[in-house]
């Protein structure tokens, strides 16, 4: 069956329209209430300090401001993740330099190294759920409470081992000497801003970054829990993984993943809200089947496909826990045909 048989009219690589308008005013949005929300912090907890309460009642007032602050925070850096993660897919921006720049600096926010995270998604995509093969297995290919919890802290140390060792092994190779250094810059960068910039604003990291970069595994585990865990193991397609490092132009030589007519992640059901604050990324599995269009094709292509092609359908990122909670990484295939899509 053809794309254009399946699903119509399914746009090719060069006819999409990337929404960059979009993109840059959410990016510009988020990180705008990202700063003024760690300035809001910063002025409560100098408010509290001030009123003279007991030291008891002080550090349990502020306890409370920066808790419900840095999970606010975390909700936006997600988003703002979301976006870099389109960043990977050459889809935020039309432009090449753009796309990867702002991709660079919106991973930075979160410390993750932009070119290690492309090489480590983009191996994900190609393997997708295959055990031994898939390079997200040890994030989240644990009991459910290790898997939500620890996932992303696991996901990250992967993405540094990635870096480190094209840093120690490629370090003088051609196409890698230009990714580990505007990784090293784009993670400075980020550094920079939190422990250089904020200072020099009178806004103390003790209070903002780190307790939402402590918060920020619950939140990414929220959502990324609801990606791939308890799917069913798919059959593996080659015996030795093979790296992804670039990928090809979404403009040039791209096309629906050959997994297409299998199940390697979720579809949520979630508010409109949530879905435009993460860039339809509860849309998990229509984008592993159309890796390189951009979110905003998403909700349609899923539309029109769910009659077509195979999709497990959860209803909310909290309804979707509470099934997945006791269920292993690699679901039983018959306990899942109660979640398929009309497909």
């Amino acid at each position: 069956m053809s794309v254009s048989e399946s699903i119509a009219p399914l746009p090719r690589p060069r006819e999409q329209v990337i929404p960059q308008a979009e993109n840059l005013f959410k990016i510009a949005l988020f990180v705008t209430l990202l700063f003024v929300s760690f300035w809001l912090t910063q002025s409560a907890v100098n408010r509290i300090q001030a009123l003279g309460f007991s030291p008891t009642v002080t550090w349990a007032q502020i306890a409370l401001v920066v808790a419900v602050l840095a999970t606010a925070n975390c909700f936006l850096l997600v988003g703002l993740g979301v976006l870099a993660h389109e960043a990977v897919h050459k889809v935020l921006f039309k432009d090449v330099f753009w796309n990867d720049l702002f991709g660079g600096l919106l991973w930075a926010m979160g410390l993750v190294p932009f070119y290690a995270n492309r090489q480590f998604h983009l191996t994900h995509h190609r393997h997708a759920h295959q055990k031994r093969l898939d390079p997200e297995n040890p994030m989240h290919n644990h009991s459910f409470w290790v898997a939500f919890l620890l996932g992303s802290v696991v996901g990250l140390l992967l993405q540094y081992r990635i870096f480190f060792t094209n840093l120690l092994a490629r370090p003088f190779e051609k196409g890698f000497r230009a990714r580990l250094l505007k990784d090293i810059l784009f993670i400075l960068t980020g550094a920079a801003v939190y422990l250089l910039v904020l200072p020099a604003m009178g806004v103390s990291p003790l209070y903002t970054v780190g307790p939402t970069l402590l918060v920020l595994p619950l939140v990414f585990g929220l959502r990324a829990m609801s990606d791939h865990y308890g799917i069913p193991e798919v059959t593996r397609r080659s015996a030795r993984r093979q790296d992804v490092i670039e990928g090809p132009s979404p403009f040039e030589k791209a096309e629906p993943s050959p997994l297409r007519y299998h199940v390697t992640g979720w579809v949520v059901e979630t508010s409109p809200f949530l879905e435009w604050l993460w860039s339809h990324v509860n849309l998990h599995e229509v984008h592993h089947k159309y890796p390189y269009l951009a979110h905003t094709y998403l909700k349609r292509i899923y539309r029109e496909s769910r009659d077509r092609e195979p999709y497990l359908v959860a209803k909310g990122f909290i309804g979707s826990l509470r099934n997945l909670r006791s269920r292993a990484y690699y679901g039983d295939p018959d306990d899942m045909k109660q979640f398929l899509a009309e497909g």
